[in-house]
């Protein structure tokens, strides 16, 4: 009865990472034009998607898997914009031994989830209430409000508290900077509502642009309890083909670390390493990393095909980043006209070794192992529950995946991925590594479809790895068959 009764509803003011389909959906209206505002920085806004879809008038002139693309946004947009009424939404995840190496994609975390919210949005103001009931692979249930926040509209400044996933980064399989590998962090943040370019011709040239702030609160339960994980990453287009951004995070504060205004000084200055403007090893304030991103449209030939790269540095080096991460990735997109299919594929290749140039020289050394996502003065790293809060291989990793997404005209889709992974590559224990303290050799597999029914969405993922364990000498293989359901539904 209630099923029946109930009308589809999903009204929040942002679109939160973990829906491989609308991901999808919104890169390829940007890359036909569309939508003219950056979209690799999620959650994102939805009031700024909506900028480009309502100017498109006529949608003669797209393409059939754009054409249906725009069908889909839409669609979802109508519902998100569903204001001064209760949404509701139910979600089920079921895993026989969910995936470590979690992608963009929303996957479950444990082996059952049981997953409820209530959402309500006005005019300047915005609220959710989301619990879970996990159960882990001992047995053990927890209750968490992971998803939880609310929000305010002042001007075109959006202030947000709460508990948000966030996905900083063009790439599909990971993001070095900010990802949803780890549980969300309750964090403060600020942002711009919409990305609307300056008005000043000195600065109008930067095109449509998006900045965010946020403060973090890390776990008690950790070596340095408490401490704060600050971020701030700007991201602009300045034409229609070519995304850019520069990411700052940074550690600071904690149980018996320097919390005064004057080293949150030092560290936004990027002045809080060991001898920066007399730093001693006793105050050094906080734990930085910086980096940049792109994301490049047909950079040499005019076809449906696109370039991104990330690069993150753990260090500073003569008030330069230094000791850099890299991720670099391709993708391609288009119809299969005799399968009446939109595809989608792309390949991405991750480092977290870090490259890094020698003081005092100008040659750099190829890999340096045990920097990456660690720190001698927070022990526990750039962790958060004890996962990475960025790439999800964690640090000394490294990656070739190729995947690829089918979408059908109604939005039921079907996606591959391939991927070979070495873990935590340098042969000594790593006792704080998140996925194994000795390295290991990972092939995976996996193959899920999704779909949308009268009675919710449906998606059914099947994965086989074959994990080699370098330190014992063991191979093993394991299974995963996941089953995801989700319903929304709201009254007005």
């Amino acid at each position: 009865m209630l099923l029946a009764s109930t009308t589809n509803a999903s009204a929040e003011p942002w679109l939160a990472p973990g829906d491989v389909r609308l991901r999808s959906d919104i890169q390829l209206l940007s890359d036909a034009g569309v939508i003219d505002v950056p979209v690799t920085t999620w959650p994102l806004v939805w009031a700024d998607i909506a900028m480009g879809v309502d100017r498109l008038a006529d949608s003669s002139e797209l393409g059939r898997s754009e054409a249906a693309a725009l069908l889909r946004v839409r669609s979802r947009l109508q519902r998100e914009r569903r204001s001064n009424e209760l949404a509701f939404r139910a979600h089920t995840a079921v895993s026989e031994d969910p995936r470590r190496l979690r992608t963009f994609e929303n996957s479950a975390r444990e082996k059952k989830e049981l997953q409820s919210s209530v959402a309500w949005m006005g005019n300047r103001f915005a609220v959710k209430l989301q619990g879970q009931i996990v159960e882990d692979d001992d047995g053990n249930t927890d209750t968490r409000n992971d998803g939880t926040y609310a929000g305010a509209v002042v001007g075109n400044t959006m202030l947000s508290v709460g508990w948000m996933d966030r996905w900083w980064g063009p790439g599909w399989e990971g993001s070095l900077a900010y990802s949803n590998n780890a549980r969300p962090v309750p964090t403060i943040a600020l942002e711009r509502r919409l990305s609307t370019p300056f008005k000043t011709k000195w600065l109008s040239w930067i095109g449509a642009w998006r900045a965010i702030v946020s403060y973090g609160k890390l776990e008690h339960d950790r070596v340095v309890s408490d401490a704060n994980l600050l971020g701030f990453r700007f991201v602009t287009r300045p034409f229609d083909d070519f995304e850019f951004a520069i990411t700052r995070t940074a550690q600071w504060c904690g149980d018996g670390r320097p919390c005064d205004a004057d080293s949150l000084w030092q560290v936004i200055k990027g002045k809080s390493n060991l001898g920066d403007e007399g730093v001693s090893r006793n105050d050094e304030p906080g734990n930085q990393l910086a980096g940049f991103d792109l994301r490049w449209k047909s950079p040499i030939y005019d076809a449906p095909y696109a370039f991104y790269m990330q690069g993150y540095a753990e260090d500073e080096l003569d008030s330069r980043p230094s000791e850099w991460m890299i991720l670099y990735g391709l993708e391609g997109w288009g119809d299969l006209h005799w399968a009446d299919f939109a595809y989608r594929w792309h390949f991405e290749a991750t480092n977290t070794a870090v490259a890094t140039r020698l003081k005092n020289a100008s040659r750099w050394v190829a890999q340096r192992y045990n920097i990456a996502y660690n720190n001698s003065f927070y022990p526990t790293g750039y962790r958060f529950r004890g996962d990475a809060i960025g790439h999800a291989m964690d640090g000394d990793g490294k990656m070739f995946s190729l995947g690829l997404l089918l979408v059908e005209p109604d939005g039921d889709s079907w996606d591959i991925l391939l991927r070979a992974v070495e873990i935590n590559r340098n042969g000594d224990p790593e006792p704080a590594h998140s996925i194994s303290p000795t390295p290991q050799d990972i092939w995976n597999a996996e193959i899920s479809r999704s779909t949308d029914t009268r009675f919710g969405q449906f998606r059914l993922r099947a994965g086989y790895q074959w994990r080699d364990d370098d330190a014992s000498g063991d191979s093993d293989t394991d299974f995963d068959v996941e089953l995801q359901w989700q319903f929304d539904f709201g009254f007005e």
